[in-house]
């Protein structure tokens, strides 16, 4: 329905001879974002600062306190569905301005765009649910709730700063996409490592691995590597 209203209005403007479908998904999303961000920036003051403020000084109960204050835990719903589009619209944008990884074309990338937001969605939730669960197991359900808080806020700064990045790739020459695509790349591994940064501190001042080293790498390490192997293998 969408192509044939855009390929209707491409016979009245040479414009729109070449619909850009890619382009159009990442502009709704971009707006969005926008939109969302905007709403907690206007009605939600201080929050930003509160939140990179605990995302430099790695401020656990900075983090718990926001998670449970009222106010900021409304505006963290907010910015984290908006950094939940962002890090899919990323995902997105890498996928189909990489020649080698385009699957998908027309309306499908619609259909892509919707996929890849539902599973960053699902993946953080399973993260939270596994961490709730391990927590609840050992007895440590407060020490998981202080680190699961300063993850997401992690999540929340990496969404909102990669944002100005991947909207700019479709209007760019090649060259230049490159080097964003590069950029969200390095940003999304720096965030990954700063995570498992952030767990191996939290672990040390808890004293965690003196207690459950072995069961955590079984399940978080070897487990995973065993069903992928048993999968794929």
């Amino acid at each position: 329905m969408v192509s044939n209203l855009i390929l209707n209005l491409a016979q009245i403007n040479p414009i729109l001879r070449q619909p850009d479908f890619r382009m159009l998904v990442i502009v709704i999303s971009a707006f969005l974002i926008f939109l969302l961000l905007t709403i907690v920036k206007i009605f939600y003051s201080g929050y930003y600062n509160r939140l990179f403020y605990i995302l430099f000084r790695q401020d656990y109960l900075g983090a718990s306190f926001v998670e449970s204050n009222a106010s900021f835990n409304n505006a963290g719903i907010f910015v984290l569905i908006a950094s939940l589009l962002s890090v899919s619209a990323s995902f997105f944008t890498i996928v189909v301005y990489t020649s080698k990884l385009q699957l998908f074309a027309d309306e499908k990338e619609l259909s892509f765009a919707l996929f890849g937001f539902l599973g960053v969605s699902v993946l953080f939730l399973l993260k939270w649910m596994v961490y709730s669960f391990w927590g609840w197991l050992v007895h440590a359900s407060e020490h998981t709730k202080n680190y699961l808080s300063l993850f997401f806020q992690n999540i929340r700064a990496f969404g909102i700063l990669i944002f100005p990045i991947f909207i700019l790739v479709p209007f760019v020459g090649e060259n230049i996409r490159n080097v964003l695509i590069y950029i969200i790349l390095i940003s999304a591994i720096a965030v990954l490592l700063y995570n498992y940064y952030a767990f191996w501190r939290y672990s040390v001042k808890i004293k965690f691995f003196n207690h459950y080293a072995i069961l955590y790498f079984c399940t978080f390490e070897i487990l995973p590597i065993l069903v992928l192997w048993k999968l794929f293998g």
